[in-house]
């Protein structure tokens, strides 16, 4: 074979290999944001847990509305706020509202968070490594609608539970409601 044949075989070697090696990172770049959503989640819990985040489980309302400098959206009932502005640490990686349920003290965090496609396997893992104590239990869908009322079988809210240490108390329960898509993580009762 001809030198100017082999080359022109190989003209278009480079370019084959870039497009290989963008397909074979394009996953983990995918994976990426996943796994930062769940990372920052279990760590933002742990630090609530632990008070090393503010506002954390106890605190007042005042001193919560003080250190949110007003930006917290009550109807009388319920206290809201959003996600990024309670919890910096979350800003660009999770987005949505926290729920404050104040009784003598922050009694409940919940986060909601929207656009979470963290697969519940790993989610749940996640959560009890890094919460001292907490053994998620999965507990049983409450369907609303049944038979054939239902659209779909696969838009049933999971459900997982657990006590997970925190000093000075007895255990904190740990709720999370999941649904492709969207996440309500509560902390406290």
């Amino acid at each position: 074979m001809s030198h100017e044949h082999v080359s022109g075989r190989f003209r278009f070697l480079p370019l084959v290999i870039l497009v290989v090696l963008l397909l074979a990172s394009a996953p983990a770049e995918a994976q990426q944001p996943v796994s930062r959503q769940i990372q920052v989640l279990a760590d933002l819990a742990a630090r609530i847990l632990t008070c090393s985040v503010h506002p954390c489980l106890g605190e007042s309302e005042k001193d919560v509305r003080r250190l949110l400098k007003g930006k917290v959206l009550s109807d009388g009932i319920f206290n809201y706020s959003d996600l990024a502005v309670a919890y910096p640490v979350t800003k660009d990686v999770l987005h949505g509202l926290v729920e404050w349920e104040f009784s003598h003290g922050l009694g409940m965090v919940g986060l909601k968070v929207v656009d979470f496609h963290v697969p519940p396997s790993v989610l749940i893992a996640q959560v009890e490594q890094t919460l001292p104590g907490c053994e998620m239990d999965q507990e049983g869908s409450d369907a609303v609608l049944e038979g054939a009322d239902r659209d779909d079988q696969d838009d049933e809210t999971q459900q997982w539970r657990c006590w997970a240490d925190a000093e000075g108390t007895d255990g904190v329960l740990v709720e999370i409601y999941y649904v492709p898509g969207l996440l309500l993580f509560e902390i406290g009762s």
